[in-house]
């Protein structure tokens, strides 16, 4: 299973992507940029799985503020669903 980690930051709406702010396109329409901060691979077996995180990649720690967590399973070459989780992380 891969296991991967987004920040939901501020960005700026240009054309139909959202991107990060500029100084060229800070008068642009607001929009939820989605920056990815990491991820980590855990081998799986067939049926329920559980991979425990604390909240850090390496020695670094996640800074307070709103990500998302997607999960995907993959066995033979076939993907599952991707599974998402949005959580806080306050201090």
């Amino acid at each position: 299973m891969k296991f991967t980690f987004a920040r939901k930051t501020r960005g700026r709406r240009v054309g139909s992507k959202c991107r990060r702010k500029t100084k060229s396109n800070c008068k642009r329409g607001a929009c939820t940029l989605q920056v990815k901060v990491g991820s980590f691979t855990k081998k799986s077996v067939t049926g329920t799985n559980k991979a425990t995180f604390r909240g850090r990649f390496g020695r670094k720690f996640l800074a307070p503020g709103s990500y998302r967590a997607a999960a995907t399973g993959s066995a033979g070459g076939v993907r599952t669903k991707t599974r998402t989780v949005t959580f806080t992380v306050v201090r």
